[in-house]
C-alpha cells in the first residue's frame, strides 16, 4: 500500500509505503522498486540501481525517506513495486506514490563589497541579493542597517530606526548620500531576507563605506576700510573652513596689491599677489605705496584644500587711502635792510603733491613787539600766521629806530584730512641803522665888539647808532670877517 505525502523542499520527507507476503513460504523473499526517483534525489535506505532505480527489502521500508533534489520544488510521481520470488518464481505487484514537495524559502545570495566614494556626494553601494531557485509566491528583502542620522540611501523605505527596506530590484543603481559634512568609515549591517509560505530564510554581511573628506567651501567675510596715506591700514578679513578635516588647509591669495605696496604677513609672489595662511589674517595690514591715495580694489580667494580636492570662495575689497599732508617745501634767505624802513622778506614754502583739501600755512615767529608784516594775522601770542599767497612781496618794518640782527622762526604747516606736518627754518634779518635827523637848538646871543661872543647852539644825535657822527656847519654873516667854521661832533 501506499499513500500520497506532502514535504518539504530539501528536507526528508517521510514515504508511505508497506509491502508483505500474504503467507509466506520458507525461502519465500520479498523486495520492493522504487523507480521515478530524479537525478539528486535519495532514499534513506536501499540500494540505488545503476538504472536509478532503488531496491529496498521490506524491513526497509519502516522509516523510509525521500529527499528531494536541492531547491526542487513540485510532485514526484513515483513507481513502486513489491516482488516476491521463491523456488525461481516471482510474483509482484505495483502502485503509484505522488511524492508533493513544497517550497520552502531559500537562504539567499548576499554579495557585498567595500565601497569608497567623497563627502557630501552619493556614494554607489556595492550589494548584490537574489534567491538561489525562487519559486512561486517566494520573496526577497533586504535590509540596510547602522544608516546614521542625516545619511540617506536612494531607494527603499527609511523606517526610521537607522534602518532602510528594499527589495531586490531597488538594490540596482543603489546609492547612500552621507550625513552633512560627514567623513569616516561607516560599517552598515545589510542582511537579504527570502520568504515562502510563512517560512523565512536570512544572509547577513556587514559592508564598509569609507567617506574621504573633501574641501568644504570656506567661509569668507571681507568689510571695506579706509585708511592714511604712509600708514599701515588694518584690513578687516575673517576667513575659515566649517568643518575641518584632519590634513585640511587654508590659505588666502590677496590680488591687485600694487607695486610698492606690502602686507605685514604673508608671502610676496611678485606678480601683485599675496599667500597668507588663516593664522596670518589676525591683525593684517596693508601699507600703500608711498605717497599713493585713492581706493585699491583687493581680490580676496579663500581656498581649503584636502585629499586633493579644493574649494575657492572670492570677495572684493576696497582700500581706501586718504591723502595725509606731506611736509611742506621752505626755503628762506638771509635779508639785509634799513632802519626805520620795510625790509623784503625771502621767504618761500609750498606743498609737494598738492591734493584736493590739503592747506597751507606760514607761522613766523620772533618777530618783536611793535615790529609788524606787511601781511597775514597778528596773534595774541606775538607770531604771524599766513598764507602761501602771503608770502610773496612780504616785508618786515622794524621797530622804530631798531637797527641789529633778528632771528626769526618760519614753520610751514600743510593740513589735510586732520593731519598736520610741518618744515621749519631760522631767518636772520639784518637792519643797517640810518642817519636820524639830530637835535639842534640856538638862541640868540649879545656881545661887544671885537670881543669874543658866546653862542648858545645845542645839537646831538637822537638815538646814536654804532658809528653815527654829527657835524655842525656855520656860515658867515654878510659883511662879517670870521670865516665860516665847521664842527664835527661823533
Amino acid at each position: 500500500m501506499v499513500l500520497p505525502v506532502v514535504g518539504l523542499e530539501d528536507q526528508p520527507i517521510a514515504l508511505t509505503i508497506t509491502a508483505g507476503i500474504a503467507t509466506p513460504a520458507v525461502g519465500e523473499t520479498l523486495s520492493v522498486v522504487v523507480g521515478g526517483l530524479p537525478a539528486g534525489a535519495t532514499l534513506s535506505a536501499g540500494t540505488h540501481n545503476a538504472d536509478g532505480t532503488w531496491t529496498l527489502t521490506g524491513a526497509q521500508l519502516t522509516g523510509l525517506t525521500l529527499t528531494p533534489p536541492a531547491d526542487y520544488h513540485g510532485t514526484l510521481n513515483l513507481s513502486v513495486t513489491a516482488h516476491v520470488d521463491v523456488n525461481g518464481t516471482e510474483a509482484s505487484v505495483g502502485a503509484s506514490l505522488a511524492v508533493t514537495v513544497v517550497p520552502v524559502a531559500d537562504i539567499p545570495n548576499l554579495a557585498v563589497l567595500p565601497v569608497v566614494g567623497l563627502e557630501d556626494q552619493p556614494i554607489a553601494l556595492n550589494i548584490a541579493a537574489g534567491i538561489p531557485t525562487p519559486a512561486v509566491g517566494e520573496t526577497l528583502t533586504v535590509t540596510v542597517s547602522g544608516v546614521p542620522t542625516g545619511a540617506t540611501l536612494s531607494a527603499g523605505t527609511d523606517n526610521h530606526d537607522g534602518t532602510w527596506t528594499l527589495t531586490g530590484a531597488q538594490l540596482s543603481g543603489l546609492t547612500l548620500t552621507p550625513a552633512h559634512d560627514y567623513h569616516g568609515t561607516l560599517t552598515l549591517g545589510v542582511t537579504a531576507q527570502t520568504d515562502l509560505a510563512g517560512v523565512s530564510a536570512t544572509t547577513n554581511a556587514s559592508l564598509s563605506v569609507t567617506v574621504v573628506p573633501v574641501a568644504d567651501v570656506p567661509t569668507l567675510t571681507v568689510l571695506p576700510v579706509v585708511g592714511l596715506e604712509h600708514q599701515p591700514i588694518a584690513l578687516t578679513i575673517a576667513a575659515g573652513i566649517p568643518t575641518p578635516a584632519v590634513g585640511e588647509t587654508l590659505s588666502v591669495v590677496v590680488s591687485g596689491v600694487p607695486t610698492g605696496a606690502t602686507l605685514s604677513a604673508g608671502t610676496d609672489n611678485h606678480d601683485g599677489t599675496w599667500t597668507l595662511t588663516g593664522a596670518q589674517l589676525t591683525g593684517l595690514t596693508l601699507t600703500p605705496p608711498a605717497d599713493y591715495s585713492g581706493t585699491l580694489n583687493l581680490g580676496i580667494t579663500a581656498h581649503a584644500d584636502v585629499a586633493g580636492s579644493t574649494a575657492d570662495i572670492s570677495a572684493n575689497l576696497a582700500v581706501t587711502v586718504l591723502p595725509v599732508a606731506d611736509i611742506p617745501n621752505l626755503a628762506v634767505l638771509p635779508v639785509v635792510g634799513l632802519e626805520d624802513q620795510p625790509i623784503a622778506l625771502s621767504i618761500a614754502a609750498g606743498l609737494p603733491t598738492p591734493v584736493a583739501g590739503e592747506t597751507l600755512s606760514v607761522v613766523v615767529s620772533g618777530v618783536p613787539a611793535g615790529a609788524s608784516l606787511s601781511a597775514g594775522t597778528h596773534n595774541a601770542d606775538g607770531t604771524w600766521t599766513l598764507t602761501g599767497a602771503q608770502l610773496t612781496g612780504l616785508t618786515l618794518t622794524p621797530v622804530h629806530d631798531y637797527n641789529g640782527t633778528l632771528n626769526l622762526t618760519v614753520t610751514a604747516h600743510a593740513g589735510l584730512n586732520g593731519t598736520d606736518a610741518v618744515a621749519s627754518a631760522n631767518l636772520a634779518v639784518t637792519v643797517l641803522p640810518v642817519a636820524d635827523i639830530p637835535t639842534l637848538a640856538v638862541l640868540p646871543a649879545v656881545g661887544l665888539e671885537d670881543q669874543p661872543i658866546a653862542l648858545s647852539i645845542g645839537a646831538g644825535l637822537v638815538s646814536p647808532a654804532v658809528g653815527e657822527t654829527l657835524s655842525l656847519v656855520g656860515q658867515r654873516p654878510a659883511g662879517g670877517r670870521h670865516p665860516v667854521r665847521r664842527y664835527r661832533q661823533s
